[in-house]
């Protein structure tokens, strides 16, 4: 089932619309909130977006059907908003990924992909895997497709941390490699948490990273 939180005004015409991580099997909305303070201070509704968990009877192709509805019930809801940017951390960058080259509307301004997840084919040997019921159909169908971001004309910004897995830290370097239009935004002394964290310090660089992102837009 699809829920959503909202931080902000309804009549909001600036909008950032968050998707949560946690392997899509833990974590929930109200766990990704360190984006409010930032996106608020730039005049942004926060919509905070869950799903839910894929397993064996709930495939994660459901998953990220559940997502999107979660995204396109909040762009029927803002009808005011003339810029919405769509992000998410880990495997909530996978779905905003998703979002951003499924969902064609015009007034999805940027995106926020942090600490990204996008290719899961070697996910099915592994426990996550298993706990997903994830098979190499499925895993070959949810995979994201670089292609697909390369006709999208907003800004992206992919923020990737040094002190990551060498398979996710190259995924987010092959990605941000074959995109034109994207900001490659890498923290040597942060880690696939501390990235998101990070977001509620003014005085960090990650939060800087994003405030001029969301300002630019």
């Amino acid at each position: 089932m699809t829920r959503i939180d909202i931080w902000g005004p309804e009549t909001a015409e600036k909008v950032f619309i968050m998707i949560h991580g946690g392997y899509w099997l833990i974590g929930n909305r109200k766990k990704c909130l360190a984006v409010v303070h930032v996106a608020q201070k730039l005049g942004y509704t926060v919509v905070s977006v869950g799903y839910d968990y894929a397993n064996k009877d709930h495939v994660l192709s459901k998953t990220i059907v559940e997502a999107l509805e979660g995204v396109q019930f909040a762009l029927k809801k803002f009808k005011n908003a003339k810029k919405i940017v769509i992000g998410g951390h880990s495997v909530g960058a996978h779905l905003a990924f998703q979002a951003v080259t499924r969902i064609h509307d015009p007034r999805i301004s940027g995106a926020y992909l942090s600490a990204g997840i996008y290719k899961i084919q070697e996910l099915t040997s592994t426990t996550y895997g298993h706990d997903l019921g994830l098979t190499s159909e499925e895993a070959e169908t949810c995979s994201c497709d670089y292609e697909l971001m390369k006709h999208v004309r907003f800004p992206v910004l992919i923020a990737c941390c040094r002190r990551e897995s060498p398979k996710l830290y190259q995924q987010n370097q092959d990605f941000s490699s074959q995109v034109a239009n994207a900001q490659y935004k890498e923290y040597e002394n942060e880690d696939h948490f501390t990235i998101l964290t990070e977001l509620t310090k003014e005085e960090s660089i990650v939060y800087a990273d994003f405030f001029n992102f969301l300002y630019s837009i």
